[in-house]
């Protein structure tokens, strides 16, 4: 198959929706449920509850139960560990669960509690002092939030490009809960010119844009390109690695993991230093640069297994009943 689907629609499935068709994983009464006892009790007698909310999921959603098995079966094959049962898949679950809540407890005003250490730190410094932009490529792998923290300590605004369709609920908690933050979303919206001239004010304004580049957005079944991901062929999209390439800035991988409670690493490293690339060039260049995040993605995914969440049919080329 060519590395571009022609047909307008990246492979599902049948019977199983592409991510953006899955709704938020739990009720606005439960979000605000969660949204309201941080704010009132604070984050500790909170938490307690992570561990039955994940059972829960895991146990009745049989999409996210199928998908943590099919990814963690993955993860066995390559490092040799034996095939995941039901308590691994729940433990993959739990751990997004407790990443979410993290991310609660960090727009409530907690985020003097975290500690962040930041490696190759000095690569956003270096930008940050020459007033020049900068493209932070991430995933669903850890909790790219806690860039949040970095922004604040670079005193760097960050414009965060994202499909918001499936998680506004989320999302519009996090902003009641910091509407100050350093972190600003830009809706992901091809059709409005609106986006772009927002993107190229950014950049002219010396700031920072970041985007989660693992999950392949409605209105870019288009642009994809197949990469070696977990052992078989994935798609990923263009458009994180096309746009630094057009606005000639630099490219970042930005990795954040959970090392421990209320720990995590920030991991930065160069996918490009934002020269200009020929127009004839740039599929090229682009393939090459998904290639290596690919790459990149699955050396912290086998670092951190639990740490990576996207509970839907990744590699939907397989036959349903191979699962």
């Amino acid at each position: 198959m060519k590395a571009n689907d022609e047909s307008g629609d990246a492979p599902r499935t049948k019977g199983n929706p592409s991510w953006s068709k899955i709704g938020e994983r739990g009720s606005t009464f439960w979000i605000r449920f969660i949204l309201s006892g941080i704010r009132v009790l604070g984050s500790a007698p909170i938490r307690y509850l992570v561990p039955a909310i994940a059972l829960y999921y895991c146990l009745f959603d049989k999409v996210a139960r199928r998908s943590s098995r099919d990814y963690l079966k993955r993860v066995s094959l390559i490092s040799g560990t034996g095939s995941p049962k039901f308590w691994d898949i729940y433990r993959h679950v739990r751990t997004f669960a407790e990443l979410l809540f993290d991310r609660f407890a960090l727009w409530s005003g907690a985020g003097e509690r975290f500690e962040v250490v930041v490696h190759e730190r000095q690569q956003m410094r270096k930008l940050v002092d020459q007033q020049k932009s900068a493209m932070l490529v991430g995933a669903h792998l850890g909790s790219f939030d806690m860039l949040r923290i970095v922004a604040r300590e670079a005193n760097i605004p960050v414009n965060v490009i994202m499909y918001v369709g499936n998680s506004q609920l989320i999302n519009e908690a996090f902003e009641i809960l910091d509407p100050d933050s350093m972190v600003r979303v830009i809706n992901l919206d091809p059709n409005s010119a609106q986006t772009a001239f927002e993107l190229r004010r950014c950049v002219e304004r010396g700031e920072f844009i970041a985007v989660l580049a693992d999950r392949v957005a409605p209105s870019s079944r288009r642009r994809v390109t197949r990469a070696k991901f977990m052992g078989e062929d994935a798609l990923f999209p263009e458009g994180p690695f096309l746009l630094p390439l057009l606005l000639e800035i630099p490219t970042i991988l930005a990795v954040s993991l959970k090392t421990g409670p209320r720990k995590y690493e920030v991991f930065m490293e160069g996918l490009s230093d934002g020269s200009p690339v020929r127009p004839v060039d740039r599929k090229t260049e682009i393939s090459k640069q998904i290639q290596h995040f690919a790459s990149r993605l699955e050396h912290y995914c086998l670092r951190e297994p639990n740490q990576w969440f996207n509970f839907f049919d990744f590699w939907p080329d397989r036959d349903h009943a191979e699962r």
